[in-house]
């Protein structure tokens, strides 16, 4: 029985079909997944990690002290009861809160 010889050509094109459609399929499905946690969409969710990883990698930890009113700390505990279930915080709206905030004696804010 003699070889079967491939060709190339239509193998590479059938490996770069099925990877592109391969490749959409995961875009689709991880798009409709970030959009549950209030992402607009995948590059939202891509961009927000990437941007909050490099701004924790430069972070030195400071001793702080704050104070603010009790219905301020329930509204931010409801805020991240929220951001637990979803997995992920986000900061859209007017999510502040009045406090003051001091370290090692003197005010920071």
């Amino acid at each position: 029985m003699p070889k079967k010889k491939i060709n190339k050509r239509k193998f590479f094109l059938r490996l770069f079909l099925v990877t592109t459609v391969l490749v959409v399929i995961v875009a689709f499905l991880g798009n409709r997944y970030v959009k549950k946690y209030g992402f607009d969409n995948l590059g939202d969710f891509i961009t927000t990690y990437f941007d909050n990883k490099s701004l924790a990698d430069k972070v030195e930890a400071v001793d702080l002290k704050i104070e603010l009113k009790d219905s301020d700390y329930q509204f931010l505990a409801d805020k991240r009861d929220e951001a637990l279930n979803r997995g992920v915080q986000i900061n859209v709206g007017d999510n502040y809160v009045p406090c003051k905030v001091t370290s090692d004696d003197s005010e920071v804010i």
